[in-house]
């Protein structure tokens, strides 16, 4: 199924190890033909036009905390503190942002985990999900690696600064609803740009999380460097940022490679070309490279443990000397060397002489090479960014399908979510809240106890009527139906809620595009079936019957059959049709219960004369949808096919369980529907 070309929005942290893999993704975007707002700082207006995106300037007041300039010696507390600013000035300047598209909104949010806030904010203001993407380690509830990090960086966690900055980061999420930590606890997409071998406990993420490998592939790190004709190995010395402000390591490499047989290539982090310092001449000195180009001619890499230097460092085969000054560098290089491509020095502890021989060892080291070998064949074949424009493409289609299923699936797992947030709920399904979250359509409303989903004169209704067929499939199946039979299941959870009896087969029949977005959004939830869940694609006009005997139905073992929501769109003679088949699979010992509807139950006398004016087309276009005409007594459906059939009232069940009567329904006001709640046996 193709999709079709949509208006996607990527919120980037701006700087360099963030900016550059997540623009080789939103570069595979636009060459499958969706447009890309890119949002990042002005600085990197080149890189967003190579790459065929449009940028969204940030405003320098977020832009000012996204840059190393100016911070003396880099720690992890300053680059702490400074992301924290970054985050609360996305939060404070969001109108900003969405004001900039507001006449272009986006199918899509993609955002790194430091804008995933401010996407949060827009994302329920235009009713769309949020994609985040990990390009360091994953987190999320089940695997937190931050509080760790944080504790590293600031000792007692009783820094002033930390504690006032804290405070005015949870009142700017406060002001806009947002949670603690919501980047944490989305159970939308979460794409992870790492290799799979590269990522620690990525077993105990949670199944939204998809290993997509690195986005290495791109214009981001390729330029024109060629190496010296003489063909001497290449050294590459990069520490990102950080390096111009540190003249003495600087002189450590000009003294421990100044005279070695190596052409060099040191970096330093943005600083002038040279900056009045005088080198050897086997030193090539720039303030950037492309770094894909010199690490294609490299023999050792030497860097601070970047991710994106790991991760481009592998993807050409180079071995690394890894150096880590932060936190975060000390940890991907603890990794780095686990998985055997690397080795890791101190620098403030290491000589010239001690350096240069680390070097040699490295471009000596056969293991690594065959190392760095096989994780960069990992890296390769996994491809990241065409396989997180996979997912993407596959989201923006399971959108598209949820759209198509129609409001009122929606519209029934929106109200079973309202009813799960209760106290005094009939029912709690977790799922109906996921299914709803999937269709971007709910994306600004929480679903917290005192959260309002959805209001509706059905509400009642719709709950009190889960709660009456929960009651009837679970006493059926007690009773000795073990073979149980959903027919147009939709977005049903039941198979996943109810304690099923051991040995109970859940059959859910319905169109192969509704349970297949209805599958995808299971798998991202991880959620685990009760019973033997057995998927049934068929539809009613066809041939159902042969499918669901070809699925492991057994016609002579009682069956309890649920047809919820559903015959009111089928005409007369379908329905009539449909329950002859039953009938035929039928066992003696089976049950069947029916949400009865009718045009003629629905159209109240002032609905009818509404139509008449022609005034409400959304009124129009739903009652075209009521295709069933008849007017036989609901029980009579069912007699005619030998079953023994009963009704049960709603006022009755409304009373057993302490609701109101919903007033849709309720006959003491004037002009209301109609509905039998039908059951049957054989």
């Amino acid at each position: 199924m193709a999709t079709v070309e949509q208006h996607l929005l990527y919120l980037s942290l701006p700087l360099y190890g963030h900016v550059y893999p997540t623009l080789n993704f939103a570069e595979e975007l636009v060459r499958r033909g969706h447009r890309v707002t890119y949002g990042a700082s002005e600085s990197f207006s080149a890189e967003v036009e190579r790459s065929g995106a449009r940028l969204l300037v940030y405003p320098d007041e977020m832009a000012d905390n996204a840059t190393f300039a100016g911070m003396g010696e880099v720690t992890t507390a300053k680059a702490t503190l400074m992301g924290m600013r970054f985050v609360e000035q996305s939060l404070l300047l969001i109108d900003e942002l969405g004001e900039a598209l507001e006449g272009d909104r986006p199918a899509l949010i993609l955002a790194d985990p430091m804008m995933f806030d401010a996407a949060m904010v827009l994302a329920r203001r235009w009713q769309v999900p949020v994609v985040i993407t990990h390009l360091h380690f994953a987190y999320d509830d089940n695997v937190d690696w931050r509080q760790a990090r944080l504790e590293q960086a600031f000792p007692g966690l009783d820094d002033p600064e930390l504690i006032e900055l804290g405070g005015r980061l949870a009142k700017a999420k406060a002001a806009h609803g947002l949670g603690e930590d919501e980047s944490a606890s989305t159970r939308e997409l979460a794409l992870c740009f790492l290799p799979p071998s590269f990522h620690p406990d990525r077993e105990k993420l949670a199944p939204n999380h998809q290993i997509v490998g690195p986005a290495v592939e791109g214009r981001s790190y390729v330029g024109d460097w060629q190496p010296p004709s003489d063909g001497k190995p290449v050294l590459l010395i990069s520490l990102g940022s950080m390096v111009k402000q540190d003249k003495d390591f600087t002189r450590l490499c000009v003294d421990a490679f100044g005279e070695l047989d190596w052409h060099v290539v040191l970096t330093l982090g943005g600083e002038a070309e040279g900056a009045g310092r005088e080198y050897p001449p086997n030193f090539e000195v720039r303030s950037w490279v492309p770094m894909r180009s010199v690490l294609a001619h490299a023999s050792v890499c030497l860097n601070n443990g970047g991710m994106g230097a790991i991760m481009n460092s592998v993807r050409q085969g180079t071995p690394m000397l890894l150096a880590p000054e932060l936190i975060d560098h000390h940890a991907t290089t603890a990794q780095a060397v686990r998985t055997g491509v690397a080795r890791t020095i101190d620098l403030a502890r290491t000589t010239a002489a001690q350096l240069r021989q680390a070097v040699l060892d490295v471009a000596a080291d056969e293991r690594m090479r065959a190392a760095v070998s096989a994780l960069r064949a990992e890296i390769v074949a996994m491809d990241g960014a065409v396989r997180a424009a996979d997912l993407v493409e596959e989201r923006l289609r399971e959108l598209a399908a949820l759209s198509e299923i129609g409001s009122t699936a929606l519209g029934v797992a929106m109200a079973r979510a309202q009813e799960s947030l209760r106290p005094d709920r009939l029912f709690e399904d977790r799922l109906a809240a996921e299914f709803v979250r999937a269709s971007g359509a709910w994306q600004a409303q929480r679903f917290e106890e005192d959260a309002t989903v959805v209001s509706s004169a059905m509400g009642d209704y719709l709950a009190l009527r889960t709660k009456l067929f929960d009651d009837y499939l679970f006493g059926a199946a007690e009773a000795g139906c073990r073979q149980v039979v959903v027919v147009a299941a939709g977005l049903d959870s039941r198979a996943y809620r109810l304690p099923w009896p051991e040995g109970t087969r859940v059959y859910e029949v319905d169109r192969a595009d509704v349970l297949g977005v209805k599958e995808s959004v299971l798998a991202r939830t991880g959620a685990a079936p009760l019973c033997q869940r057995v998927v049934v694609t068929a539809d009613l006009r066809e041939d159902w019957a042969r499918s669901l005997l070809d699925s492991g139905f057994d016609p002579r073992l009682p069956s309890a059959w649920l047809l919820e929501g559903l015959v009111v769109y089928l005409s007369e003679q379908d329905t009539d049709r449909l329950l002859a088949g039953i009938s035929e699979l039928s066992a003696p010992g089976s049950r069947i219960a029916i949400e009865a509807l009718t045009r003629d139950m629905l159209l109240t006398e002032p609905t009818r004369q509404l139509l008449a004016t022609g005034q409400d087309d959304t009124l129009a276009m739903l009652v075209s949808l009521w295709r069933n005409e008849s007017t036989t007594e609901p029980t009579r459906w069912l007699t005619v096919h030998g079953w023994q059939a009963h009704t049960r009232e709603l006022a009755d069940l409304a009373a057993e369980h302490a609701r109101p009567m919903p007033p849709t329904f309720d006959p003491q006001y004037p002009h209301t529907c109609r509905v039998a709640l039908l059951f049957g046996q054989r």
